[in-house]
């Protein structure tokens, strides 16, 4: 019976000219500096799944390319404000200053798969931004002005800071409720503020600064009456032990606190706070 003669191993050559020689430089340089940390195990399987994920996005790219398609970077799962600014570019041919970070889990996908109402999104969002930025319109001010505006969008948002008054540490706060946090805060502002973007949604008067609204919040909730709202005020006529609800008067304004009971952390906590129409 005649020896199997040994099949060589083919090289891609797809592969070889979109990775090129720099990125086996960078893997060999990654690797080397991984074995020596600590923990290298870990280091090391984050650096091999990081290579991976570049091999697929730039292979993709490059067949896109070789068809004649768009293609564009799409963020999978919570993601980052950097790689939102990069979908926002839409559809594109060429990757000129594409660049992703580590641990990142964005996808090259073909544009025609993506639907318009996505890139439609990522550019609203750059733009606000880049229009709040002002002059200062490099990457580094856009991407802070991202953050600060979307921060329940990105995995790196900066949730703005409760006022002090907030803090919990008033006489006549509730022992049973913790300081308001800056994520319910952010929600507070977002939907009820002057400048929130829901139409449905009460808004505070327009000279109400946030100082001025945080100051409403706590009088709610310190000096304000505890019980269920008037029968006929179309908001939350409900009382159980799972959500409490303050009223009280601001400066003419008739005043809703409502808290509700986390059965996680077995913690009562404010879920919105609002005017009442």
């Amino acid at each position: 019976m005649p020896a199997r003669r040994r099949q060589r191993t083919r090289k891609d050559p797809l592969h070889e000219r979109v990775m090129g020689e720099e990125f086996y430089d960078r893997l060999n340089r990654s690797v080397y500096q991984a074995t020596r940390k600590p923990n290298w195990i870990r280091e090391l399987a984050r650096v091999i799944d990081q290579s991976v994920s570049e091999v697929g996005r730039k292979q993709m790219m490059a067949r896109c390319r070789a068809a004649g398609e768009l293609f564009a970077s799409v963020p999978v799962g919570e993601t980052c404000a950097w790689c939102i600014m990069q979908a926002s570019r839409g559809p594109i041919f060429t990757n000129p200053n594409i660049r992703w970070h580590p641990d990142c889990d964005c996808q090259i996908i073909p544009a025609r798969l993506v639907p318009k109402s996505f890139f439609d999104l990522m550019d609203r969002v750059y733009r606000d931004a880049k229009r709040a930025a002002g002059e200062k319109e490099e990457t580094t001010a856009v991407l802070k002005e991202m953050r600060r505006q979307h921060p329940d969008l990105f995995s790196d948002g900066v949730f703005p800071k409760p006022p002090q008054i907030l803090d919990g540490k008033g006489i006549n706060w509730p022992l049973e409720l913790p300081p308001v946090t800056r994520e319910q805060w952010f929600h507070i502002l977002n939907n009820h503020a002057y400048y929130s973007r829901f139409p449905k949604k009460t808004k505070f008067p327009d000279d109400w600064s946030d100082e001025k609204i945080g100051q409403a919040v706590y009088e709610t909730i310190s000096d304000g009456k505890r019980g269920p709202v008037k029968p006929g005020e179309k908001i939350y006529r409900e009382w159980n032990e799972e959500k409490r609800i303050y009223s009280h008067v601001f400066e003419g304004k008739k005043m809703i606190v409502v808290t509700k009971w986390n059965s996680d952390t077995h913690q009562w906590y404010v879920a919105t706070a609002h005017t009442v129409r």
